[in-house]
């Protein structure tokens, strides 16, 4: 589980993955990839540990599913932490 809520009521939600899980749970072979968009867009605080480490793909699949989190999150003003 990818989820921490701190023990406080009230306490925010945060989605916790390493940048290359985040990106293999995203393959559209994965178990629901579009369940994980969502998490990933809608969790009370997203951190992304070592994004240095992922693959970027020549096709551009890897940067577009970063702005489509991304995106929805800074519209939402959701806050993100990213380590590299």
């Amino acid at each position: 589980d990818n989820q921490y809520r701190g023990g406080r009521p009230g306490s925010p939600t945060v989605q916790t993955w390493r940048s290359t899980q985040l990106f293999d749970a995203l393959r559209p072979e994965g178990d629901d990839p579009r369940a994980v968009t969502k998490a990933a867009q809608t969790g009370g605080l997203l951190y992304l540990d070592d994004l240095a480490a992922a693959r970027v793909s020549p096709s551009g699949w890897t940067q577009e599913r970063l702005y489509e989190i991304f995106d929805e999150r800074y519209t939402n003003q959701r806050p993100v932490l990213i380590t590299c």
